[in-house]
């Protein structure tokens, strides 16, 4: 199956039957439903995210406690892993 022609990189170009070409073509309403799509995925997937550690958080906590906010290797391992102080 030739995948060349269907690509743009044929004897022909690219050419949307359905009309929506996109900015290169000079339409920028495609460009707006595609910025329009972008940013309502990235809202739905932060919504997502938030609701379902809300959810965890009711389970178990999500967040460690606030005596190991300092340092999660020494707390843990009794030891630091970076030593930045130097």
């Amino acid at each position: 199956m030739n995948q060349l022609t269907p690509h743009g990189s044929g004897p022909w170009p690219a050419v949307n039957p359905a009309g929506a070409q996109g900015l290169v073509h000079g339409s920028w309403a495609f460009l707006g439903k595609q910025l329009a799509a972008g940013i309502s995925c990235s809202a739905y997937a932060f919504g997502f995210t938030y609701a379902m550690l809300k959810v965890l958080d009711l389970i178990t906590p999500v967040r460690v406690g606030a005596e190991a906010e300092e340092g999660l290797d020494a707390a843990m391992h009794g030891e630091e892993a970076y030593a930045l102080g130097v």
